[in-house]
């Protein structure tokens, strides 16, 4: 920082004296922000200024900060800080409809002090320079003001005049009904370095980091039917709304639907068929019981339209049976080696003797007869095959015996 020398215990100070200290604090004060800020030399807001309809008269508006104090910095390194707020601002055209822009402007006024009020009258000169004993200021006082403009008329205002606003929001003028519609849109904040290792994790609180957002604004249009290029965060939203538009298959994105996601979309059902899970202990095996005239559906899942049904113990569903024909052939109490020949295949058969010992079924050219036998038949070894106990129904039958097990073949 550059200085002034007071070396000389008495010494003569001139305007330009203080104008160069003036001139030093300022620019070690703008050295400053340009390291710690990523726009230092933008209109920007810091904090608060924020737009809500007037809680007095709801047609017009009103300026509040929501932490207390609000700040903003211009192009010029001019920084405002205020607790005020500014209440019952007017539209600049009330017409209904009309959008009306909201700005801070800052500005400066040169003026003089007057010594016997000890107030600064803006625009007088009444200070004597003693070089040659003419008037001027001596005083240049940093101001600001809430202005509102529609389109037409910003797009009026000189180069210089724009460089002094600084926007804070826009509303939708209503005559002289309550204002609804106010948006945040093109409001400009600070942009603040973060230094390299300048955040610890001791920093942290252990309950969680949040950064609170405060430039996150409602959408001011929502488009179900996008079909633009996102640019802003509003197109994002409208493309996801038009998806779930299309998905739904309805006329707009958030209306009503008596059904899933699985009704709208028919492609949806094309990933998850019908079935039940491959898991073993979930398979929903089906077994017959002892009798052989029901079976047991044990517990497990399965995917049914698209959702997940669930079997939580076993079940017992009784079968019914169509009437079949039923041959009895032999009706001696006990024969050996004995033959008997059935005409043509029957769908059952049953044996009236108190034990069966083998039993052997061919064809009428003595080859092994198979067909129709589907449960526990081996093709390729002996025809005298093991029959299983809950297969038979005479109650003269006893294990162990052999025989050839086929569909429910031996009744009584």
């Amino acid at each position: 920082m550059n200085k002034i020398v007071f070396d000389a215990k008495i010494q003569n100070l001139y305007s330009p004296d203080y104008e160069y200290l003036q001139d030093t604090i300022d620019t070690e004060i703008k050295k400053v922000f340009r390291q710690n800020i990523q726009n230092p030399f933008a209109n920007a807001i810091i904090k608060g200024f924020n737009i809500r309809a007037s809680l007095t008269d709801p047609s017009k508006i009103l300026i509040y900060h929501e932490t207390g104090y609000g700040g903003v910095i211009t192009s010029t390194g001019e920084l405002i800080e205020t607790g005020n707020t500014v209440d019952l601002i007017e539209a600049s055209d009330i017409t209904p409809g009309v959008v009306n822009y909201v700005y801070i402007r800052v500005y400066s006024v040169y003026g003089t002090f007057n010594k016997k009020s000890e107030t600064v009258e803006d625009g007088v000169q009444k200070n004597i320079d003693l070089y040659d004993y003419t008037k001027t200021y001596d005083r240049l006082t940093v101001k600001w003001e809430i202005d509102v403009y529609t389109q037409s008329e910003y797009l009026a205002l000189s180069d210089a005049l724009k460089a002094e606003l600084i926007g804070l929001g826009s509303f939708v003028a209503n005559g002289t009904n309550p204002i609804t519609e106010i948006s945040a849109a093109g409001r400009v904040y600070i942009r603040t370095f973060i230094q390299q290792d300048s955040i610890k994790t001791e920093m942290i609180s252990s309950t969680g980091f949040i950064i609170t957002q405060h430039n996150v604004s409602t959408s001011e249009e929502i488009d179900d039917h996008y079909t633009g290029t996102p640019f802003y965060l509003q197109d994002d939203m409208n493309e996801v709304r038009t998806i779930i538009r299309e998905i739904k298959g309805t006329a707009n994105y958030d209306d009503f639907i008596d059904n899933s996601l699985l009704t709208s979309d028919s492609s949806a059902n094309k990933l998850h068929g019908n079935g039940v899970l491959a898991d073993e202990w979930d398979e929903l095996e089906v077994i017959p019981n002892s009798t052989g005239l029901a079976v047991i559906v044990k517990s497990g899942k399965a995917i049914v339209r698209g959702g997940v049904a669930h079997v939580l113990q076993n079940e017992t569903r009784l079968l019914t049976l169509a009437p079949q024909t039923n041959y009895q052939v032999g009706d001696w109490v006990t024969r050996t080696g004995e033959e008997h020949v059935v005409g043509h295949k029957p769908t059952s058969f049953s044996l009236s003797y108190q034990n069966v010992g083998n039993l052997k079924i061919t064809d009428i050219y003595n080859e092994p007869y198979p067909e129709g036998f589907d449960e526990g038949i081996d093709y390729k070894g002996s025809q005298e095959l093991p029959i299983h106990p809950s297969r038979i129904f005479h109650r003269g039958l006893e294990a162990p015996c052999t025989a050839v097990s086929g569909r429910t073949c031996w009744r009584r």
